[in-house]
C-alpha cells in the first residue's frame, strides 16, 4: 500500500509539473507574441519617421537655390553643402537684386530636425525680405530686418520669451560684376577674400540674427573692391568645429584658411574635391558633428 501511495504521489507531482511546464510554455509563447507585435509596431512607427524625415529633406532641398541657379549668378564658383543628418540647420540661397548677385548662407541653432525646421522658417524669411522694393541694397540692412523678424516670429503672442540661442547666424554677400564692388554683413560669421596670395577677413559682427545678450542697434555693412582672380569664401563654422578622428582636436580656423591659401590658385572644382577629400581624411572614423557648408567664388 505503501508504496501505491508513492507511486501515487509521484504520478500526481509529475502531472502538477507537467501542467505548470504547459501554463508556463503557453505564458511564454504569449510574451513572445507580444514582443514580436511591439518590435513591428516600432518598426513600422521607425518606418513612418523616416518617410516623415526623408519628405522634410525634399521641401528643404526645393526651398534651397539648386546648382543651376548658383552658377547662373556665379559661373565660376563651388558650393560644398554637407548635411549632418538627413535635413540640415544650414541653408543657402542666391538671387539677384539690381545690378548685385547675392549669395546668402546661415547656420540655424541646432542640426537635424530641430535645425531643418528653422532652416525652412529661414529660408522663407529671407526670400520674402530680399523680395521687397530696395534701391540702395545694403547686406547689414537685410540682417537687421532679418533679426526683426526672427524675433516677432518667435515671440509666443507677442511676448518676448523665447530664448536666446533660437535664431541664425548669416552672412550676406552682394557681389556687383560690373564694378567688382563687394558688400559684406555677417552675423556671427565672417567671409575671406583669397588676392594676390593673401587672405583678408571680413569679420562679422558678434551677434547673431536672433534675441541675444550682446545686440546692438545695426549690423555693419563694409564695402571692398575685389580684383580679378580674386577667391571669395564663405563658410559655416561646423568646419572648423569638426574633431579630427586621429587627432582628436577641432579642424580650427588656422587649418581652413591654410587649405584656402594652398588651394586658391586651383579651379573651384578642383577646390571643392580637395576640400571634401581632406575632411574625409580629417574625420576618419569619427561621426560629423555639425552642419558644413563651404562657398568659393571666382571673381572675374
Amino acid at each position: 500500500m505503501l508504496f501505491n501511495r508513492k507511486t501515487r504521489n509521484t504520478k500526481l507531482e509529475l502531472e502538477k509539473n507537467k501542467e505548470k511546464l504547459s501554463s508556463q510554455k503557453e505564458e511564454n509563447i504569449h510574451q513572445q507574441s507580444i514582443i514580436e507585435s511591439q518590435k513591428l509596431s516600432v518598426k513600422r512607427s521607425n518606418e513612418i519617421l523616416t518617410q516623415s524625415i526623408k519628405y522634410a529633406q525634399h521641401i528643404q532641398r526645393a526651398a534651397l537655390s539648386n546648382i543651376e541657379e548658383v552658377k547662373k549668378l556665379f559661373p565660376d564658383s563651388f558650393l560644398c553643402y554637407m548635411p549632418k543628418d538627413v535635413v540640415s540647420g544650414d541653408f543657402y540661397y542666391v538671387t539677384q537684386i539690381g545690378d548685385f548677385n547675392v549669395f546668402v548662407i546661415a547656420d540655424c541653432t541646432g542640426h537635424g530636425v530641430p535645425g531643418g525646421f528653422l532652416s525652412i522658417f529661414g529660408i522663407s524669411a529671407i526670400k520674402e525680405i530680399l523680395n521687397r522694393p530696395n534701391n540702395n541694397f545694403m547686406p547689414g540692412k537685410i540682417l537687421d530686418s532679418m533679426r526683426e523678424f526672427i524675433k516677432e516670429s518667435l515671440s509666443n503672442n507677442g511676448e518676448e520669451n523665447f530664448s536666446t540661442v533660437d535664431g541664425m547666424d548669416m552672412s550676406v554677400c552682394a557681389y556687383n560684376p560690373k564694378t567688382h564692388e563687394l558688400r559684406f554683413a555677417g552675423a556671427y560669421l565672417s567671409a575671406y577674400i583669397w588676392s594676390n596670395g593673401e587672405i583678408i577677413r571680413l569679420k562679422g559682427d558678434r551677434m547673431p540674427v536672433g534675441r541675444h545678450v550682446r545686440e546692438t542697434s545695426d549690423f555693419n555693412t563694409q564695402i571692398v573692391t575685389l580684383n580679378n582672380n580674386d577667391m571669395l569664401y564663405m563658410m559655416t563654422d561646423g568646419i572648423q568645429g569638426q574633431m579630427g578622428g586621429l587627432s582628436g582636436t577641432k579642424f580650427m580656423t588656422k587649418r581652413l584658411l591654410q587649405f584656402l591659401s594652398e588651394n586658391a590658385i586651383l579651379k573651384c572644382e578642383e577646390q571643392k574635391n580637395n576640400f571634401e577629400k581632406i575632411m574625409k581624411d580629417w574625420m576618419f572614423n569619427t561621426i560629423q558633428f555639425d552642419d558644413m557648408t563651404l562657398v568659393g567664388i571666382r571673381i572675374n
